[in-house]
C-alpha cells in the first residue's frame, strides 16, 4: 500500500491534506484527512474521516489554545481585567426615591 497526499485546503494557517491509501493496481482503499501545523512538518491530531471533521478539529484547536492562553496568570492580573465593572460594593438598581 502506498499513500498519496493531496493538499485540500489551508485554514487559519493549518494545512489539511487528503491521504489516499492506494494499492499496487492504483485503486484507492481508504481516504483520511490530516491536519498539518503552520510549519508544515508536524501533524496535529491524527487522521480524520472527513474534511469537515478535520476543519472542526482546526477550530477546536484554535479555541483551546485561546482558552489556555487566557488561563495563564498574566491574564488574571488587574492589568488585563475589564474596566467596565467595579470591584467592591455591588451596584443597586433601586434609588432612594424608588425605595421610599
Amino acid at each position: 500500500m502506498q499513500s498519496v497526499r493531496t493538499s485540500e485546503t489551508v485554514m487559519l494557517g493549518y494545512t489539511i491534506e487528503r491521504v489516499d491509501s492506494v494499492d499496487a493496481s492504483g485503486l484507492a482503499w481508504d481516504t483520511t484527512f490530516e491536519v498539518l501545523g503552520a510549519d508544515g512538518n508536524s501533524m496535529l491530531g491524527g487522521e480524520h474521516p472527513t474534511l469537515r471533521a478535520a476543519q472542526n478539529f482546526v477550530l477546536w484547536h484554535e479555541l483551546e489554545v485561546a482558552r489556555r492562553r487566557n488561563d495563564l496568570p498574566l491574564f488574571r492580573t488587574k492589568t488585563f481585567q475589564s474596566k467596565t465593572t467595579r470591584s467592591g460594593k455591588p451596584q443597586s438598581r433601586t434609588t432612594d426615591t424608588q425605595a421610599a
